[in-house]
């Protein structure tokens, strides 16, 4: 008899729940100023924020960039979460990220195909027009079968449950077996009515139950501060510093006389 959820088997819910908290533990192991400049830092904007807001300095503005960056691994780790819980719910087929429809979840008869996003704002553009590809696709190749795009957070605030139609480059995208469906309502139809409320509400027991035998995640000393501070010895104030750090990060062939 499960302890959490009628619809779940507890190991599975305590699986998602592990996937999510590794997450978190890497992200907290890898804080210096290589991982600050993984995607370039815009001088520009740097500089702006550390002369318009009052009280920035250059260790509150690394810190505050730094955990910006985790907040991005953390959001992944949340659309990851959802995929597993609804891929292992009773009668359903987690997919993996290697399936050859690329798509996330499926119900184990293979009638109902989705692609599961905790913002519909994670996907724009090129990607958008990919999504929908992958969808039409998938139910080309399987008469009678139906496929969504299940926004777990919608900007709407609203439930909804429709055909998935819209025009990008001139080119219209629809078909009669593609929708778009609210996370709430795309749980209801995995689980039942109010899954998705329920797994809310049991999910800090399940989570409390999981810490039993592993430790909080600890927000550890964030390494690129001290490596800032290190490197900041050579200059007398932030701005100075700005540009003899940043901008040559972002400019590395501009010399500052040009």
């Amino acid at each position: 008899m499960n302890k959490y959820l009628n619809w779940i088997d507890d190991e599975s819910l305590i699986e998602a729940i592990s996937h999510v908290y590794l997450s978190f533990k890497g992200a907290f192991s890898n804080l210096d100023l290589k991982e600050l400049n993984r995607n370039v830092v815009d001088p520009f904007l740097h500089i702006f924020d550390m002369k318009l807001v009052e009280g920035k300095t250059i260790e509150t503005w690394v810190e505050a960039e730094m955990k910006r960056k985790i907040q991005k691994t953390f959001n992944n780790s949340i659309g990851d979460f959802h995929q597993k819980v609804l891929g292992n719910a009773y009668g359903w087929r987690d997919l993996g990220h290697n399936h050859e429809t690329g798509l996330d979840v499926c119900s184990r008869d293979e009638s109902i195909f989705a692609e599961i996003k905790n913002r519909k704002g994670t996907i724009t553009g090129a990607n958008l027009n990919s999504v929908f590809n992958k969808l039409q696709a998938t139910v080309e190749r399987r008469e009678s079968s139906t496929a969504y795009l299940v926004e777990i957070l919608s900007k709407s605030k609203k439930s909804y449950n429709c055909p998935w139609e819209f025009t990008a480059k001139s080119q219209r995208y629809s078909h009669p077996r593609v929708f778009i469906i609210s996370g709430d309502l795309f749980y209801e139809q995995v689980a039942g009515p109010n899954a998705l409320c329920d797994l809310f509400r049991m999910l800090p027991i399940a989570i409390s139950d999981f810490l039993v035998e592993h430790p909080k995640v600890v927000e550890s000393e964030i390494e690129a501060i001290k490596q800032v501070l290190e490197i900041q010895d050579k200059s007398s104030r932030d701005d100075e510093f700005s540009f003899s750090y940043f901008f040559k990060q972002a400019y590395p062939k501009l010399d500052r006389e040009s």
